[in-house]
């Protein structure tokens, strides 16, 4: 029997891999190979009892102490791509004081300089597979002896990065994914090469082959395996009505979905819940009602920060009987349109039918500083500026515009819809159904 291990650092990475339809399918056909999932150390007995079998075994990873070597190969790493994502990370640590002058001043310099001297690249990472070792990691590779390693978050120096180390210097097979649409601009230089590199999109494709990255191995194009269902969203649809009555929405009134940001709590964006109360009141928005849905980083009731005076917002805060899924496409689908400040769900919309606005300004009662604004992802945000010329979303500038935006999708809900069109060619293609599948036979094949 084969063994494979798989890393699974965080729930983005559950619901990425083995809560897409991609793991069943793998378990299916995949009958003489044994999956040894790799989670953080305090979440094994959950794994365990929701994933574990026979022919899945659990193992937690607590994070290691790193020598001095490791740490100044990460520090390259982040350090290590010149884009406007990296500025923004850079100079938004320095804004929330989580970092000093001195060090955001030396990343900009080696990202403006060091990176561009031939040899950089490979410097930084042989000095990251010469440093990076991990005691623990080394254990589970000793008792599991994987055949091939998936490390299906690649930018994640604190967690993929040692067991990709681990693999490589043992000649085991490596194939890599990463995340999220934004990683390969925004976090850091990839610091291991995998043997394969399976990417979601065009997008993430033509980065890593870039100068940004500078990789050059056998690299795949996947898909997004968890938007599979997106594709075939029937089954995981709640009826209008019942989606409506478990949420305490009122039927008879049309739907605006507002997302939450991981950027900003629920306070900061209260004025825009607002803004939407205001105009429903006063007319300008008729028949209307909100969903606001908080991001997972930011949870919240209704009963928070004065939400209950808001009669025409509600909170989604865990009420229905549904599975996430459920509730996501059932929320998306059921809108008119949805609203967020530079969120996946743009694409989310775009890919299930839906205009989505962009919110592009501050509480206007506040002082916000530039790197602490919401313009400043908009700015400088590598992937988002190449979403926005897509011309696949409208972006609002004050409460007036968005208000004027919400009017004119409601009127032709048409609008920009070749720019959504062209979110998904650049974003999501393929876009058939069959990323799962890709995934499971480019796994498979690579056992």
């Amino acid at each position: 029997m084969k063994t494979i291990l798989i890393s699974i650092s965080k729930d983005a990475m559950r619901r990425n891999i083995i809560d897409a339809p991609f793991w069943e399918a793998f378990q299916n056909e995949a009958k003489d190979v044994h999956s040894v999932i790799v989670v953080e150390e305090e979440k094994v007995s959950w794994y365990e009892e929701n994933y574990g079998s026979d022919k899945v075994s659990i193992c937690g990873y607590k994070g290691d102490t790193k020598n001095i070597f490791w740490k100044i190969g990460d520090f390259l790493a982040r350090a290590g791509i010149d884009t406007h994502s990296a500025r923004y990370y850079r100079m938004t640590a320095l804004a929330h004081g989580n970092t000093s002058w001195a060090t955001t001043l030396l990343k900009g310099i080696i990202g403006k300089t060091l990176v561009y001297i031939p040899g950089f690249k490979f410097f930084v990472r042989r000095l990251l597979l010469s440093s990076v070792h991990s005691k623990q990691i080394k254990a589970i590779f000793d008792e599991k002896k994987p055949d091939v390693v998936f490390t299906p978050s690649m930018t994640d120096i604190e967690y993929d990065i040692p067991i990709a180390a681990e693999a490589k210097r043992r000649g085991v097979f490596l194939l890599g994914m990463v995340r999220s649409w934004d990683n390969l601009t925004s976090h850091n230089l990839l610091g291991v090469i995998p043997d394969k590199f399976v990417l979601q999109n065009k997008f993430l494709k033509d980065v890593a082959e870039s100068f940004i990255q500078g990789i050059n191995t056998d690299i795949k194009v996947s898909g997004l395996p968890h938007y599979d269902m997106y594709k075939h969203p029937e089954p995981h649809i709640v009826e209008k009505e019942e989606f409506f009555s478990q949420m305490g929405l009122d039927k008879e009134k049309k739907l605006i979905l507002l997302g939450g940001s991981d950027l900003y709590s629920v306070p900061e964006m209260k004025h825009l819940m607002v803004t939407l109360n205001e105009a429903i009141e006063s007319g300008e928005l008729k028949d209307m009602q909100v969903l606001f849905r908080p991001h997972p980083k930011f949870p919240c009731k209704r009963d928070e920060f004065g939400m209950d005076a808001l009669q025409h917002i509600t909170i989604d805060d865990g009420q229905g009987e549904f599975t996430f899924s459920e509730k996501f496409i059932s929320s998306i689908v059921h809108s008119e349109l949805v609203a967020h400040i530079s969120s996946t769900l743009a694409i989310d919309a775009a890919v299930l039918g839906k205009p989505n606005i962009c919110i592009n300004y501050d509480d206007p009662s506040a002082q916000v500083p530039y790197w602490e604004s919401v313009g400043r992802a908009y700015d400088t945000f590598t992937h988002y500026e190449h979403l926005l010329e897509t011309g696949g979303a409208a972006l609002s500038h004050s409460p007036e515009e968005f208000v004027s935006h919400i009017q004119m999708y409601l009127e032709n809900p048409k609008m920009h819809e070749e720019g959504r069109v062209k979110i998904i060619e650049e974003f999501v293609e393929p876009f058939d159904g069959k990323a799962s599948e890709r995934l499971k036979n480019i796994v498979i094949s690579s056992i």
